[in-house]
């Protein structure tokens, strides 16, 4: 289960967006639809996956906010190349 978590944004209609995970391991973006929600994970609602536009498969690390729209501003860190490698998404529901 989900150890710990940081909230980074919130709307007005009460959805949470932010980061959580198991302790010792690297933390997921994540999203809470309500104050009793449990965390969903942005990587198991975006559809076919996160991937950019060069065709890289990528696993959301952190979501830092979210508007009144449901639009999502999220980021992956991965490592290639010997070097880690920060990449920003915009996440929007359909």
């Amino acid at each position: 289960g989900h150890v710990n978590g940081e909230a980074w944004g919130v709307n007005d209609h009460g959805v949470v967006v932010g980061d959580s995970g198991p302790t010792g391991s690297d933390p997921h973006a994540v999203v809470w639809s309500g104050l009793d929600a449990a965390p969903a994970l942005l990587d198991d609602l975006v559809d076919g996956g996160c991937v950019d536009a060069a065709g890289r498969s990528h696993q959301l690390a952190r979501a830092y906010a979210v508007n009144n729209d449901g639009i999502i501003a999220a980021m992956s860190r991965d490592y290639r190349n010997g070097q880690f490698v920060t990449t920003t998404f915009k996440l929007t529901p359909h």
